[in-house]
């Protein structure tokens, strides 16, 4: 027996002092398995944000593209209305009227980008709007001398301005 444990007693040291390097050594592979794994998440994460903000951005610039549409076609319908009042085809400019005022609204509170003092400013529009909407049918329909014409679109001109000037910003933002 004595022999036996004089071949295992080299065995038995061998085995402690490479089962402690073994340890050590599982100890740091594992270290560094942590790390690597740590750094793969946070890259992940890093690449989803990313991701986020480049989908967001797509969704602003199609939104942008959008309200610089609706800017296009309220002014086109305003300087649609001007050539109406020319001619003196009130009915027509009253119809365009109510449609300029729906777009005029979309604008202020359908639209990302629109900034709280641009919001004033179309407001602002609606309400002149409203107004030359009001005086042209109170003539129409009471049978009055007409409005002038004149004065109304030198009034939808200062609006037209103020409108190209936001849609113009909002191109250059």
């Amino acid at each position: 027996m004595n022999i036996v444990l004089a071949i295992l007693q080299p065995l038995r040291e061998f085995c402690d002092s490479w089962g402690n390097v073994a340890s050590v050594l599982g100890l740091l592979v594992t270290l560094v398995g942590f790390w690597f794994a740590i750094k793969g998440i946070t890259t992940a994460k890093r690449a989803a944000q990313q991701a986020e903000l480049a989908a967001k951005q797509a969704r602003d610039r199609v939104l942008s593209q959008g309200t610089l549409a609706h800017f296009s076609s309220a002014i086109a319908v305003m300087e649609e209305i001007i050539r109406l009042q020319r001619k003196k085809e009130w009915g027509n400019a009253l119809d365009r009227h109510s449609e300029l005022r729906r777009l005029l609204v979309e604008l202020k509170d359908g639209w990302s980008g629109i900034t709280t003092e641009q919001a004033t400013i179309i407001q602002g529009c609606i309400e002149q709007f409203k107004t030359i909407e009001g005086q042209i049918e109170k003539t129409v329909s009471a049978a009055k001398p007409e409005p002038n014409a004149a004065r109304l679109n030198g009034v939808i001109k200062d609006q037209i301005t103020k409108v190209q000037g936001i849609a113009i910003s909002l191109k250059n933002s």
